[in-house]
């Protein structure tokens, strides 16, 4: 009896054991996701910013109110956390770019700066970051997509896992019950 209590003892540890490596992993998989999703939305809001400071910068040089500089200039300190470095140089070429025209309005230059704002290669470069957005975002849907499939495998893992530990030591449960039987009688 003795031994079938250390056989039950081991299998139960080592059950637990890979029960709490398959949760530990399901948790590393469950914090990438986490980023991914945080990194997206970082690439969505420097891209928002982007516009939005756009928007108040074109609207300050039209028009000259001080409250569309405010609002360009609280975007310009605030570019968000970008961590592609190819989006991050595209977005900070641009916000120079931007404060480079409202500089010509600050300093009298209107004529100037409405001539800047209307130069095609704004938008280009506008257009460079809405694609470089849109691969951005491209690449974390697929990286998304393969965290969540390697985190429901693991989910998987973790409910056969536990089904099987339950039906053997079930099994083995039985197992002692009926030699104990067997032996009393």
């Amino acid at each position: 009896m003795n031994t079938r209590l250390k056989l039950f003892a081991a299998t139960l540890s080592g059950v637990i054991i890979i029960l709490t490596i398959v949760i530990f992993i399901t948790i590393n998989r469950t914090d990438e996701l986490l980023s991914v999703y945080q990194e997206k939305d970082n690439i969505q809001i420097a891209y928002e910013h982007v516009q939005a400071a756009e928007r108040a910068q074109r609207a300050y040089v039209l028009t000259g109110d001080q409250v569309n500089l405010q609002i360009f200039n609280r975007y310009y300190e605030d570019l968000g956390t970008v961590n592609n470095a190819q989006m991050l140089k595209l977005i900070t070429y641009k916000f120079k770019e931007m404060k480079a025209t409202t500089n010509l309005m600050e300093s009298g230059d209107r004529e100037a700066a409405i001539k800047a704002i209307q130069i095609n290669d704004r938008a280009q470069y506008l257009d460079l970051i809405e694609k470089q957005r849109t691969l951005i975002l491209q690449d974390l849907k697929s990286k998304e997509l393969s965290l969540s499939y390697k985190t429901s495998l693991w989910k998987n893992t973790i409910l056969l896992t536990s089904c099987f530990a339950s039906v053997f030591s079930a099994g083995i449960l039985l197992f002692n019950y009926y030699q104990l039987k067997k032996n009393t009688q």
